[in-house]
């Protein structure tokens, strides 16, 4: 049987504000893949720059700087 956890994965703006949540929720274990079309939580398109996405499970945490280029 596959093993989840809960993950929640985030996109914040360099000022720490969240922009998008990802997932939010349990996740079987194994390799995943994660599209963001731009858009913050109310479906408006953010502007071209830096962010910074999240991942947390119980146990681990992870950051990482992306760019947006639009």
């Amino acid at each position: 049987m596959p093993v989840t956890q809960h993950v929640t994965l985030k996109v914040y703006d360099v000022t720490g504000r969240e922009v998008r949540t990802l997932i939010s929720g349990p996740v079987k274990a194994g390799v995943h893949t994660v599209d963001w079309n731009g858009k913050d939580n109310l479906s408006r398109s953010v502007s071209a720059g830096v962010y910074f996405v999240r991942m947390a499970t119980e146990g681990y945490q992870a950051s990482h700087k992306t760019v947006l280029l639009k």
